[in-house]
């Protein structure tokens, strides 16, 4: 990339920090969504007796979006990913919004499972 580019890259940039100025500047709190919440928690505790069943060293954690957004996801790092039974995966992430399984550079294999509403944001 030459130096042309990387001001036309860093001009977009800032215009897209610019539609989300507003949305920072007010202050807001997240409220939990409790029905959202328990479909969440459900999916966890699935993809957490799938994946660990096979792979009992897998990192599983659940994090909120950092933007503060409302949403949510449950992360899942591993070596190995086997599914036995589709149905119990299903169950597991049918009230997901968005589901991706993708290749790391250290050879691990990571899901993510992202839930949308999980907090409703309150201006304060």
């Amino acid at each position: 990339m030459n130096e042309k580019d990387l001001e036309e890259a860093f001009a977009e940039f800032d215009a897209f920090l610019e539609v989300l100025r507003p949305f920072f500047a007010t202050p807001r709190a997240l409220v939990p969504n409790p029905k959202r919440l328990y479909e969440m928690r459900a999916a966890f505790d699935a993809i957490s007796e799938i994946v660990l069943e096979v792979t009992p060293d897998a990192e599983i954690e659940c994090e909120i979006h950092e933007i503060g957004d409302g949403s949510a996801a449950i992360r899942v790092s591993t070596t190995e990913l086997e599914v036995t039974d589709i149905r119990h995966f299903y169950n597991a992430v049918r009230f997901a919004d968005n589901f991706e399984i993708y290749p790391t550079f250290d050879g691990k294999i990571c899901m993510d499972i992202m839930f949308e509403a999980v907090f409703h944001c309150v201006p304060l």
